[in-house]
């Protein structure tokens, strides 16, 4: 019944939720739209009652197995189940929430919520969706290897080549020289696969394109960087935008090689859970039952810590719909933050997941906004330029909804921490910047100093992690040395 409710009901209900919230914001008709929100808010009242029986059998479980032979068992099956059921309650309120809510008003505020409500929902049905392909992501230990090892090296190279061409374009517009025939040149010694992106960008030029339009459709550049130098081509300061942009790229570089170090270190963790999976596997099928002759004709009980891991074998063979989840996790997020890592927060498009992470999006938003500040052009067209050749529809939501509250008369440094790209601190501090007619400068040191913070953070957890992962898997293959060592000494022991 487990494997049922797990696999096809929850997952069905998930795609539902999901179905009837996009007809609900993309109907064509009032009816559409208002029938879908009110299949919202059914659905949600079905999730409710699917938690609500499985808290349920969540306490029969624990009032039946309290004498359980294993805690780590034990604990492990009710943890599970506590994270599943959590999500599907969690997706319930969300469902109930946005399918019996009133209809929003016109305010910034409102339509905000709305937005966020709406993003709240959507996200946690796409995981109601996803719970059974967790039970492959214990995969990821053995397909992620080669990929890692290839995306670093492809996108240090990709970094490098970006780096290069930035200094070629800033160089060619501050000289004034044909960019077509600049971007030709530097596409010259590439490969055929990259040359092809560069050489359509040029035709593109002499069709009379501008530079950051011929951008914007080649895919030469990263999307964060093209909107900031479009922002920088409105003010009127390209030049100065591209060789500041260049010099940060190159300064990337190295902590490319330090995200390179967290591929590496992911790759290091993962073959030795790979090794130790595989070699746990087939002493468990193939050793252990030998084991379990050699004892029974000696007479010989085998030792509790090898009784142990036989239980958690069974454990994890009867409960895998429990247990494979639970593994897949963390292996799941560490190869996130490892795609994040090396191929750049920039260059990744998951509206639906990067809208919870406002401020790794600042300090492009901070540098087009200190643009705009330093040629004294309005920030609400500014706004508009930026949202108008946006690609990430969560951060076009929240661009628009910043013009909006500017037309109405609010300061920049309270619309900034309304969208939570800057803290009540950083708002305060662009509010004195402000006054003394210093918010350029503020704006762009405000952005350098999110960068090196995140970088820092990121360098303290990576130092941190790497001995904690090292010492886990340390403790998997002791605890199994241990188990499989014992029967032989205790064999010895009572045949001597």
């Amino acid at each position: 019944m487990e494997p049922f409710i797990l696999y096809l009901l929850i997952p069905c209900l998930g795609t539902l939720v999901v179905l009837a919230e996009s007809l609900r914001q993309r109907g064509e008709t009032p009816w559409v739209r208002q029938t879908s929100k009110l299949s919202v808010g059914i659905l949600g009242i079905l999730l409710v009652i699917i938690g609500v029986l499985g808290v349920a059998s969540i306490l029969l479980y624990l009032m039946n197995e309290a004498e359980f032979e294993s805690l780590i068992i034990f604990g492990t099956i009710v943890l599970s189940a506590c994270l599943l059921v959590g999500l599907v309650l969690m997706t319930a309120r969300n469902a109930v929430r946005v399918g019996f809510a009133a209809e929003p008003d016109e305010s910034v505020s409102s339509l905000a919520k709305a937005s966020r409500h709406s993003g709240e929902l959507r996200l946690s049905a796409w995981c109601l969706v996803l719970v059974p392909f967790l039970q492959l992501g214990f995969l990821g230990l053995f397909i992620m290897l080669p990929l890692l090892l290839g995306g670093v090296v492809a996108w240090t190279s990709r970094r490098s080549r970006e780096s290069h061409f930035l200094w070629t374009l800033a160089l060619a517009v501050e000289n004034d020289l044909p960019l077509d025939d600049e971007v030709e040149a530097f596409a010259m010694p590439l490969w055929r696969k990259h040359r092809k992106k560069y050489v359509d960008l040029a035709g593109r030029l002499r069709d009379g394109r501008s530079l950051i339009d011929g951008l914007e459709l080649g895919g030469v550049l990263p999307a964060a960087i093209v909107a900031e130098l479009r922002a920088a081509q409105v003010a009127g300061t390209l030049p100065q935008a591209l060789r500041a942009v260049a010099a940060r790229q190159t300064g990337s570089l190295l902590t490319n090689r330090f995200n390179g170090s967290i591929a590496i270190t992911a790759i290091y963790v993962w073959s030795i859970m790979t090794t130790v999976f595989a070699v746990v596997s087939f002493i468990m099928y193939w050793i252990i039952p030998k084991y379990k002759e050699i004892f029974n004709d000696f007479g010989v009980e085998l030792p509790a810590w090898t009784m142990q891991s036989i239980r958690l074998s069974d454990w994890f063979i009867s409960y895998f719909y429990l247990s494979m989840p639970l593994l897949s996790l963390p292996i799941i997020a560490a190869i996130a933050a490892t795609v994040v890592g090396v191929v750049g927060w920039g260059n990744l498009n998951y509206p639906l997941l990067m809208r919870w992470f406002p401020r790794w999006d600042a300090p492009g938003l901070l540098r087009g906004l200190a643009y705009a500040v330093h040629s004294q052009r309005l920030l609400s067209d500014t706004l508009e330029e930026m949202a108008e050749h946006q690609r990430r529809s969560d951060v076009t939501e929240r661009l628009q909804r910043m013009q909006q509250s500017l037309d109405l008369g609010q300061p920049l440094s309270t619309v900034l921490a309304q969208e939570g790209y800057v803290r009540p601190v950083e708002a305060d501090a662009l509010t004195a910047a402000a006054r003394a007619g210093n918010l350029h400068w503020a704006l762009r040191t405000l952005a350098e100093s999110m960068e090196r913070s995140g970088w820092h953070r990121t360098q303290f957890w990576l130092e941190f992690l790497k001995p904690a992962a090292v010492l886990m898997v340390g403790c998997v293959v002791a605890f199994f040395v241990i188990a499989f060592f014992l029967p032989l000494v205790k064999l010895i022991n009572e045949l001597t």
